[in-house]
């Protein structure tokens, strides 16, 4: 199987792209590459839905209640 080469590779290779271009999309793919090979973005990942999950369901069972209905 061939290896392809990384983006930062082939940016690198290139004589048109700016320096400032070359340095960020290397920094990018470093940061996709430790995302990838860590299983903490995964958990991080899982906790995010479940607290989005658990405020929205708690934002849609709120209780509205009339004061007109306490006297009764």
């Amino acid at each position: 199987m061939k290896h392809s080469l990384s983006t930062c590779e082939q940016i690198q290779q290139s004589e048109l792209a700016s320096d400032i271009k070359k340095d960020f999309i290397c920094a990018n793919d470093q940061l996709h590459e430790s995302f990838v090979n860590s299983p903490m973005v995964v958990i991080v990942y899982v906790f995010a839905v479940l607290l989005v999950a658990f405020l929205v369901f708690r934002s849609s069972n709120y209780d509205h209640k009339d004061p007109k209905d306490d006297n009764k």
